[in-house]
């Protein structure tokens, strides 16, 4: 990819190494994959914001669904390309690495779109993408959003605040730009560092907002994984349980299985049978009873289940309890074979 993507320069207007461009589409067109513009790069990074309207951005990443509030930062050298649907509107900020030294320059880095953290963004940014989309379409305006994973990674989506603080700064930079008085070219570097220093400070606070809502999901799996453990007999209804927590049952099983690994069906079984197997080689209670006692009251089907996640029948279990003897488990198994 990168052996096609031509260099190109950066319109600089002064001295400053910082260019400030606003672009719309208005020619009522609405560009295909084939009619994008062709990749290219530059060694400078690449600050877009979209203020109006969606833009299709692809790179190296991936390809990726830009929408208002949409905010990222391009790092030199990476091919890309990207085109505003109609009506679209994006503003750009480029400036050359050597403008900046010592922390901040430092800190570039760490707010490249693909470098930020994520936590469990993903989610956060399927449900923007589609409220846009829901929006756009109440309005008759075109729609042609990508709503792959790459979509949903790196970028900072601003709040109406957020962008409200933000976007002055921008404007503020290309005024600068275009009366020049008296040491424009200074005041331009000295917005371009507030800036960044700003997008660092929601970056990290969204990232902060995020991680307390993956510890709430933590936490709220944490305390059913307790409730199971303590209520092995008596019926689990997780759709109860989502209900109790103002979800719906569709999204309880998402994230139980985002923080177990598996489906809450499938992790209750699991520790059912896990329990059922101690049951076996500690007590003398009948196969029947034992599953009974782990909530399972079919003993044909409790008997299923365990085979089908132990690999043996609970006979075989209970054949090599402390009260009996290897070669009982042996004959066992040969029954089984």
């Amino acid at each position: 990819m990168s052996a096609q993507a031509n260099y190109i320069d950066r319109d600089a207007p002064d001295n400053s190494g910082i260019t400030l461009l606003h672009e719309k589409m208005t020619d009522g067109s609405i560009p295909g994959l084939a009619s994008r513009p062709p990749l290219h790069r530059h060694r400078f990074y690449e600050l877009v914001l979209v203020l109006r309207g969606s833009c299709e951005f692809f790179s190296g990443q991936g390809r990726m669904s830009l929408i208002p509030g949409d905010l990222f930062l391009l790092p030199p050298d990476q091919p890309h390309t990207y085109y505003l649907q109609n009506g679209a509107q994006a503003c750009r900020c480029q400036f050359e690495p050597d403008v900046f030294s010592g922390v901040l320059s430092a800190s570039l880095q760490d707010m490249v779109y693909w470098n930020m953290p994520q936590g469990n963004a993903a989610e956060k940014r399927l449900r923007e993408l589609r409220a846009f989309e829901t929006e756009a379409r109440a309005a008759g305006g075109p729609v042609l959003l990508h709503m792959s994973a790459a979509s949903m990674q790196g970028l900072l989506h601003l709040s109406y605040a957020e962008l409200d603080s933000l976007y002055p700064i921008l404007q503020s930079i290309g005024r600068e730009q275009e009366e020049r008085h008296f040491g424009f070219e200074q005041m331009k570097l000295l917005q371009l560092q507030a800036l960044l220093v700003f997008i660092r400070r929601i970056q990290l606070s969204q990232f902060a907002l995020v991680s307390r809502e993956s510890s709430w999901k933590e936490a709220m799996i944490g305390e059913v994984l307790t409730r199971i453990d303590q209520n092995l007999a008596q019926e689990i209804d997780f759709e109860a349980i989502a209900h109790s927590r103002g979800i719906t049952l569709t999204y309880f099983r998402s994230l139980f299985k985002e923080i177990t690994g598996m489906p809450p069906t499938d992790y209750l079984n699991r520790v059912r049978i896990l329990h059922a197997l101690e049951l076996l080689q500690t007590s003398d209670a009948p196969v029947a009873e034992i599953g009974r006692k782990v909530g399972i009251y079919d003993a044909n089907y409790f008997s299923r289940l365990f085979k089908k996640i132990t690999g043996y029948p609970p006979r075989y279990f209970k054949a090599i309890s402390p009260q009996k003897g290897e070669s009982h488990a042996q004959e066992v198994t040969d029954e089984n074979v």
